[in-house]
């Protein structure tokens, strides 16, 4: 697998989450999470998707554990205060 289809699909589902369309980013960040399951920005983006979604409690483990994995990226870490604010 190459880095750049990583990067390229994990910017796919940003210019798409931006846009407003939640399904096609979440589809984009999930096939991200398959291609590097253990990838904090994949996890942090696709639990800010469903949260943006209303699924909370689905969003939630995902923004936890990109915080896990890297508790210095701030951005990480908003994303989750975000979660538990909304939930």
């Amino acid at each position: 697998m190459s880095k750049s289809v990583f990067f390229q699909t994990l910017e796919s589902g940003v210019t798409a989450h931006q846009a407003g369309r939640l399904d096609d980013a979440l589809k984009s960040y999930r096939a991200a999470l398959e291609m590097r399951p253990n990838d904090p920005e994949a996890a942090s983006l696709c639990g800010l998707a469903l949260l943006h979604s209303g699924k909370g409690d689905e969003a939630l483990p995902l923004l936890q554990q990109a915080v896990e994995r890297e508790p210095g990226r701030n951005g990480f870490r908003l994303n989750l205060a975000e979660g538990l604010a909304q939930t």
